[in-house]
């Protein structure tokens, strides 16, 4: 079995990505890091 884990992180989504596609979505939000290479996206209504 092979462990793809380092792979996985390797193409997620970066920040500046995230941050790009939500201001073409026209989408206040605020992006930050979160361990266990994750992103906590805060959405405003």
């Amino acid at each position: 079995m092979k462990n793809d884990a380092p792979l996985s992180v390797l193409r997620g989504f970066k920040k500046d990505e995230w941050q790009g596609l939500l201001q073409q979505a026209e989408i206040d939000a605020q992006v930050s890091w979160q361990w266990a290479f994750r992103h906590l996206i805060l959405y405003k209504k």
